[in-house]
């Protein structure tokens, strides 16, 4: 029943592990200091950058392999219930510790992932409590 949904989802997650590799640009990482930081310190970044963009691409490619078993399975429901407190964490920092100023330079980068979080947030609370569609 939600497994259109979550092919979508899948594709928007891909997307949007694609779009964190335009963040060295669109944040001008060169200028504002990152390789003038402590050699230790710019590693932890760079490490904990590349996760992000691979539990993300994970997670588009589970939507799109397994939205049948997401769905509908004991298991797919309970990583469904991870994955809404994964984004929903995700949201209340975006609004609670992010510089709002700094988002709004980059308005056309921010809103479109504001909204995919809040569907993300809601697509998977709903498979995880099994409601029908």
């Amino acid at each position: 029943m939600w497994e259109l949904a979550l092919r979508v989802a899948g594709v928007v997650h891909l997307l949007i592990a694609a779009g964190n590799l335009l963040l060295p640009w669109l944040f001008d990482y060169r200028r504002r200091g990152v390789p003038g930081w402590d050699p230790f310190l710019r590693q932890i970044f760079h490490v904990h950058t590349f996760y992000i963009i691979l539990v993300i691409t994970g997670i588009g490619l589970l939507c799109l392999a397994f939205p049948t078993e997401l769905s509908g399975t004991a298991m797919g429901r309970a990583i469904c219930a991870g994955l809404t407190v994964f984004w929903a964490v995700r949201l209340v920092l975006g609004f609670a510790y992010y510089d709002r100023a700094e988002l709004r330079r980059v308005w056309y980068f921010d809103w479109p992932f504001l909204l995919a979080t809040l569907a993300f947030t809601g697509l998977f609370a709903a498979c995880a409590m099994g409601l029908a569609l």
